[in-house]
């Protein structure tokens, strides 16, 4: 009986092997036809300037910091245009400064805030009222607190005003500094 027991397990075992070793006859076989979606691409188009132009490096010269005193502010719209064909959200990318003594640069605040038309933000030191973008002195990584969004072809302006805190010190040198201001568009939809 053993004996049975064994050649039957063996030629189980045997029969196991040669059928797992052959594999199996099925195949898999699919087929489908997909129709192709339509992928288009548009373009980012980032202008800025005064009223009547825009351009992609705009020196704005109304927005001086020489022979600027203590307590005293300059104030000048800027005017930023979507030329692209695809909507984007604006934002800045950093404030950088040519040479000016660091203790100069640190008590120039400056306040970006955009506003509904460019005679909201008259030139000289006024005060304006608008959605505040930034505020804070000069620095690489500085960015907007909230994003305006540009339709395509639109436009918005950005009153930028800079106060020379009454802090800073009479001896400090005075003549000036030039400020970049980096601006960035990231696509919306």
């Amino acid at each position: 009986m053993r004996l049975k027991l064994g050649l039957a397990l063996a030629a189980a075992v045997s029969a196991f092997l040669l059928v797992g070793a052959t594999g199996t006859a099925a195949l898999w076989r699919d087929q489908a036809t997909v129709n192709p979606g339509t992928i288009s691409t548009g373009s980012l188009i980032l202008l800025n300037g005064d009223q009547t132009s825009q351009v992609k490096n705009y020196q704005l010269s109304d927005f001086s910091a020489a022979a600027i005193s203590p307590g005293a502010s300059k104030q000048a719209p800027l005017v930023v245009k979507n030329a692209g064909n695809t909507p984007f959200l604006l934002n800045l990318k950093g404030i950088t400064a040519t040479s000016g003594s660091p203790s100069l640069l640190q008590s120039f605040v400056i306040s970006i805030a955009q506003v509904n038309l460019v005679g909201d933000c008259p030139l000289g030191s006024a005060t304006t009222n608008g959605l505040t973008l930034y505020q804070g002195s000069q620095q690489a990584n500085a960015v907007f607190t909230s994003q305006p969004r540009l339709a395509a072809g639109a436009s918005l302006v950005l009153c930028l005003r800079g106060v020379l805190g009454t802090d800073a010190a009479q001896s400090t040198d005075q003549t000036g500094f030039q400020l970049f201001f980096g601006f960035r568009a990231d696509q919306s939809r």
